[in-house]
């Protein structure tokens, strides 16, 4: 009870041989490839690290369009010390000694809340009335990006895009019997319809089916890293 008839032996004890797992297994099992690897896990958690991903990745292309900048500029014109230390302050939120201040997005979790933490074990976690939304001193409006990032600065630095590309998971449905092109939703159920096997027999109808795919995404950086933007939501 609890698994499959082949993981245990004549004797009804568990067979702890990897190759005897194997052999026994079902045939709808296999061993992981790097390919499942990569599709294993929550798309919630997925998506998000892509997202997290994309941000650093635009982050050192604005700091190396910056630094170019910097360089073509006059050292005499009124604006170059400001945009140096608009420069040099940005580089110390986001890169501190050359390295991202946040790897992961769970790193990049710790901008979120009041910040008070609690000590468990020589680990730093926030208040269970913080997980639990239920802590007054929360703002709970997202992330704040650096100031740089929403600067007139910005607008200096033609050599990159002013948009953002990052993947995240989508919902795909199609037709076993005509495919994508014919898929249309409604708001009372069946929600997902084939328009073409609407009007046929049901044995000739294909089955729709529904598939998680990461979808390239596009939208412009000021309204990723807004208040309700993309990142912070």
């Amino acid at each position: 009870e609890g698994g499959f008839a082949g993981a245990y032996d004549s004797n009804g004890m568990i067979r702890f041989s990897v190759n005897s797992i194997i052999h026994y297994w079902p045939n709808w099992l296999k061993v992981m490839t790097d390919a499942d690897k990569i599709m294993c896990g929550c798309s919630t958690c997925l998506s998000t690290d892509d997202i997290h991903l994309a941000y650093k990745a635009k982050r050192r292309k604005i700091i190396a369009a910056a630094e170019v900048h910097l360089e073509e500029m006059d050292p005499e014109e009124s604006e170059y010390e400001e945009f140096e230390t608009a420069l040099k302050k940005y580089v110390a939120e986001v890169m501190p000694d050359g390295q991202h201040r946040y790897e992961t997005c769970m790193h990049a979790a710790e901008q979120y809340g009041c910040g008070k933490r609690v000590e468990i074990n020589g680990q730093q976690f926030p208040p269970f009335q913080c997980i639990n939304l239920k802590c007054a001193e929360c703002t709970r409006v997202g992330v704040k990006p650096p100031e740089f990032e929403t600067s007139k600065h910005m607008k200096s630095l033609t050599s990159i895009s002013e948009d953002i590309q990052y993947t995240k998971f989508g919902t795909f449905v199609r037709c076993t019997e005509h495919g994508c092109e014919h898929i249309s939703s409604h708001e009372t159920a069946p929600k997902m319809r084939c328009s073409k096997c609407e009007n046929l027999a049901d044995e000739k109808k294909g089955k729709l089916v529904e598939k998680k795919l990461r979808t390239l995404e596009t939208e412009r950086f000021c309204d990723f890293i807004g208040e309700d933007g993309t990142y912070s939501l």
